[in-house]
């Protein structure tokens, strides 16, 4: 026989883990802050990454090491 679990519900987690969190002790909550603040740089990161990304497909990045070259070529004789 099969068994199915079902998906949890993201508001019924939301507030179990309210609750947790009000009794946790503070080490646990400052864990807890520690891996959301990681998961949040995480998707910071691969939002920067897509949007490179589609900026370099589009063209806009074409001149950069152009661009670059000059700024160093006028440092120099600067």
């Amino acid at each position: 026989m099969s068994t199915r679990l079902t998906q949890p519900v993201p508001k019924d987690i939301r507030e179990q883990m309210i609750r947790r969190l009000e009794s946790a002790p503070e080490d646990v909550v400052l864990l807890v802050h520690d891996v959301l603040l990681q998961i949040e740089k995480e998707n910071l990161w691969q939002k920067i990454q897509n949007n490179a990304l589609e900026d370099a497909r589009g063209g806009k990045l074409d001149r950069v090491g152009e661009i670059i070259q000059n700024y160093r070529e006028t440092r120099r004789s600067a």
